[in-house]
C-alpha cells in the first residue's frame, strides 16, 4: 500500500466517525438547551416592582401605604394587562396599614348619622377673598360650632395629615385645612370619627373649608368608609368631596394647571374626567385606579362654568397598573 493510499484511507475514517457523532455532540442541537429560554419568561422576575422606595408618590396596594409625598405614582411593574380593569382590590387609604390609613370600604355606602358638618358649611362665606383689600379676608369668618362624631374619610401626606383631611356625614362633606402654621397634635386616620370645636372657616376659590379647630376627640376607629363606584359616569356636584372609585386610562400628555400639578385627560368606559396631580410619572397610556375625593374648580361655592376633577392630593389615592 503506498503512502497517498494509507492517508486517503485514514481521512475517509475520521469523516465517517464525526457524522455518525457529530450531533449528539453539537450543544446547539441538544434538546436539553431550549430549558434555557425560562430565563426570560419566568412571571417570579417581576417580584422587583417593590424596590421603587415609595414616598407619597407612590400609590401602593392595601399591603403597603405607609408613604411619604415624593413623587412616584404607585407602579405596578408586573405584566402589563390587556385592558384597563378596575383593581378590585385597591381601596386608596381605606385600610388598616398605614399611619393615616385605616376603616373599611363601603362600597356606594350611605351614613345615616348627623354630626352638624351642614351647619359648618352653612357658616362659610358665600364670597372669598378679594385681593384689593389686602386687610380684609372677605371668605374667612370666625364662627363657634361643635362637630360630633364626623367621620374622617381621606387626609393629605405625611404630618400634614393632622391639618388637611376630608370628613363627611350623612348631609354634608367638608375638607379642613387649617391656616398656615395652625396644627393640632390629634394623629388623623381614615375611618375615625372625630368631635371638635370649630372657631373659623374660610372659602378658598369657592371650596368651603375649616381653617381653625381645636379639642380634637377621637370617639372611634376603623369604621365603615364609604366611596361610589363611578367607573364610566359622570361626575356630579353630589360627589365633590366625597370618596369615588374610578379605573381608566390616561389619554393624553396632560398640561400645566397650577404651580407643578399637571392635568390628563382620563378616559373610564365612555365618559372622560380631568385627572390632576404633582407627580412626574404619569404618561399617556398609563391605567389607573382612583379612590379618593372627588373636587371641583374652582370651588362648589363659585360662581360659573366648574370643572369636576380628581385631583391626586395624596399619592395613596391612585395605583398604577402599566
Amino acid at each position: 500500500m503506498t503512502n497517498r493510499t494509507a492517508t486517503t484511507l485514514l481521512l475517509s475514517l475520521l469523516v465517517a466517525f464525526g457524522s455518525a457523532c457529530g450531533d449528539d455532540a453539537d450543544p446547539s442541537k441538544s434538546n436539553n438547551n431550549t430549558s434555557t429560554t425560562n430565563n426570560t419568561t419566568n412571571s417570579n422576575n417581576t417580584s422587583t416592582t417593590n424596590n421603587t422606595t415609595n414616598t407619597n408618590n407612590v400609590a401602593t396596594n392595601n399591603n403597603n401605604t405607609t408613604n411619604t409625598n415624593n413623587g412616584t405614582t404607585n407602579t405596578n411593574n408586573g405584566t402589563t394587562p390587556a385592558a384597563c380593569l378596575l383593581l378590585e382590590n385597591f381601596y386608596g387609604q381605606i385600610n388598616p396599614d398605614g399611619e393615616h390609613t385605616g376603616g373599611a370600604p363601603d362600597a356606594n355606602g350611605v351614613l345615616d348619622y348627623d354630626a352638624g358638618l351642614k351647619a359648618v358649611y352653612d357658616s362659610v362665606p358665600l364670597t372669598s377673598d378679594n385681593t384689593d383689600t389686602a386687610d380684609i379676608n372677605e371668605g374667612r369668618a370666625e364662627v363657634d360650632l361643635q362637630v360630633t362624631g364626623a367621620l374622617v374619610i381621606a387626609t393629605t401626606f405625611d404630618n400634614f395629615a393632622n391639618a388637611t383631611f376630608w370628613l363627611q356625614d350623612k348631609d354634608t362633606a367638608i375638607r379642613v385645612r387649617l391656616d398656615d402654621g395652625a396644627t393640632q397634635e390629634t394623629v388623623i386616620k381614615v375611618g375615625q370619627r372625630i368631635s371638635f370645636h370649630v372657631s373659623a372657616v374660610l372659602n378658598y376659590a369657592g371650596t368651603p373649608q375649616i381653617a381653625l379647630l381645636d379639642t380634637v376627640v377621637v370617639d372611634s376607629a376603623g369604621n365603615a368608609v364609604p366611596f361610589r363606584e363611578a367607573t364610566g359616569t359622570d361626575l356630579t356636584a353630589a360627589d365633590v368631596e366625597r370618596n369615588v372609585r374610578i379605573a381608566g386610562t390616561v389619554t393624553d400628555a396632560g398640561t400645566i394647571c397650577g404651580g407643578t400639578n399637571k392635568c390628563f385627560t382620563f378616559q373610564h368606559g365612555d365618559k372622560t374626567t380631568t385627572f390632576r396631580t404633582k407627580s412626574q410619572f404619569i404618561e399617556m397610556g398609563d391605567c389607573l385606579t382612583f379612590v379618593g375625593p372627588a373636587s371641583s374648580n374652582p370651588g362648589s361655592l363659585a360662581t360659573g362654568t366648574k370643572t369636576l376633577q380628581l385631583d391626586q392630593v395624596n399619592f395613596d389615592w391612585a395605583f398604577e397598573q402599566r
